[in-house]
């Protein structure tokens, strides 16, 4: 329990213990917790002389800044370090990996460089990992397989290079996945599909704007919890699976800019919990198939940009009249030579002109 219940005691010069949102086990701190308080400076060396501290807790303060002590990981009851949203810098110290207690990592929105080390797979208490927009590269370690209670794994807006690493698969706990707006190449693995042998509890995969290759796996229709698939902005190519359909989770799907083709699965219509679809600029060809007019949740469909001929089908043009949910429509139905005819019902966005009938 905290040993204090009032704002206001922050830095005072009262027992420690008193200060808000500090934890103690007697006289001992057990939680040293200033967050969300504009704090300036490093994060003193000293820190790691508190040595039954259990959580370091000092994001949000925005102006922290040099380098976390590289004996951080000394600090052997840690299990929570929370330092995001601040402007540390250097490398994460190689003693966090020795921190076997961890069970918690959130260094977000630093100025951190460097790279994951291979001894992640060491910390086996670690559930949450969490390194978004920092400056760090190298590749992802094969070893973080070995961490298998993480649930949270989110690396984005990094420099990341390099494959996905198969063993990901191996992380049956994993609930977030987010890898976008790396420079991850390769393919998206089978293992995150196969490895989980119909057990997923994945609720959301992010690898969008990287530059990954291949086919979309079949196997990603094993991720049945999945709410958002985010693909958009690689350079995968083939068709898209029809096991897509076995999805019936998903809220949002985006598979833009791509290099996809052949033609929108008809099972696609299975998805009946989407309220975005997002297909624009690849290669997709043939007719719309009926089927999207299931999607009755559906509020943005964008398939401009893309060589889908005929005819709207009257299932999705239903799907914007009687106060049915479609507001956006985005084809390729401009005036002068249009792929795709676009009639009343439908209120069609046609290359960003808005065209009714």
């Amino acid at each position: 329990q905290p040993c204090a219940s009032s704002m206001g005691r922050y830095l005072s010069s009262s027992n420690v213990c008193n200060w808000y949102m500090n934890e103690c086990n007697g006289k001992t701190l057990t939680k040293l917790g200033i967050d969300d308080n504009n704090l300036m400076g490093t994060l003193p060396s000293e820190v790691i002389s508190l040595k039954m501290l259990e959580q370091l807790d000092l994001d949000g303060n925005n102006k922290i800044m040099g380098k976390i002590p590289e004996q951080i990981g000394s600090l052997s009851e840690l299990f929570a370090i929370d330092l995001d949203n601040n402007m540390l810098s250097g490398r994460i110290p190689d003693s966090l990996y020795d921190a076997a207690s961890l069970v918690t990592v959130d260094l977000n929105d630093n100025l951190l460089t460097g790279t994951i080390s291979s001894r992640i797979g060491q910390i086996h208490r670690l559930n949450i990992l969490q390194l978004h927009s920092n400056q760090m590269d190298g590749t992802i370690p094969t070893e973080i397989g070995a961490a298998e209670l993480l649930s949270f794994v989110i690396l984005n807006a990094n420099g990341f290079t390099g494959p996905i690493p198969s063993e990901i698969g191996f992380l049956k706990e994993l609930e977030k996945l987010r890898l976008h707006r790396n420079a991850l190449s390769g393919k998206i693995p089978t293992e995150i599909g196969i490895e989980l042998n119909g057990d997923s509890i994945m609720e959301e995969l992010f690898l969008h704007n990287n530059e990954l290759t291949g086919m979309i796996p079949s196997e990603i229709g094993i991720l049945t919890s999945l709410t958002r698939l985010e693909l958009r902005s690689n350079k995968l190519d083939g068709s898209i699976p029809i096991e897509m359909g076995d999805l019936t989770t998903l809220i949002r799907l985006t598979l833009s800019e791509n290099n996809l083709g052949g033609k929108i699965p008809s099972e696609m219509g299975f998805n009946t919990n989407l309220e975005e679809l997002f297909m624009n600029n690849n290669e997709l060809t043939g007719a719309l198939p009926s089927e999207i007019g299931l999607l009755s949740s559906l509020k943005r469909l964008f398939l401009h940009f893309n060589d889908i001929t005929g005819t709207i089908p009257s299932e999705i043009c239903e799907l914007m009249t009687n106060g049915n949910s479609l507001k956006t429509l985005s084809v390729d139905c401009g005036v002068t030579n249009p792929q795709i005819i676009c009639n009343p019902p439908c209120t069609c966005t046609c290359f960003g002109r808005s065209t009714g009938g």
